[in-house]
């Protein structure tokens, strides 16, 4: 199982890190993709954890 959290400035490189690998990402995904990185661009998002398996 893994649980990741990530602070405000590695949320902000995640995003970095998405808009990066968009292009290897299958066109059906990009409208959710943008979805994803507007709402981790609001700055009053602190922190956010990732779990999965």
């Amino acid at each position: 199982m893994t649980n990741v959290e990530f602070d405000r400035d590695e949320i902000d490189q995640f995003i970095k890190d998405l808009e990066n690998i968009k292009i290897f990402i299958p066109g059906d995904y990009h409208p959710a993709l943008g979805e994803l990185i507007k709402i981790l661009s609001n700055h009053e998002i602190q922190k956010i954890s990732i779990v999965g398996d």
